[in-house]
């Protein structure tokens, strides 16, 4: 089963960021940006947390989203 992550990144991504991480559901909330997924084990997280270092992003924090 899937695990579901959210993922605080620092500052607003542009829409030519944001098409590097199709699938995933994307927030704004004031100086950064939520990105939320699931995923299916810890090599795709880690792939995605890649991604967003290319981007030079610095993420601020990762939680698992636990559900009910």
């Amino acid at each position: 089963m899937p695990q579901r992550f959210r993922i605080i990144v620092h500052g607003r991504l542009s829409e030519r960021f944001a098409t590097r991480f199709v699938g995933l559901d994307r927030e704004g909330g004031g100086r950064d940006t939520v990105l939320v997924g699931d995923f299916r084990d810890p090599t795709q997280l880690e792939e995605l947390l890649g991604r967003i270092a290319d981007c030079g992003l610095v993420v601020a924090h990762v939680e698992e989203v636990r559900r009910p």
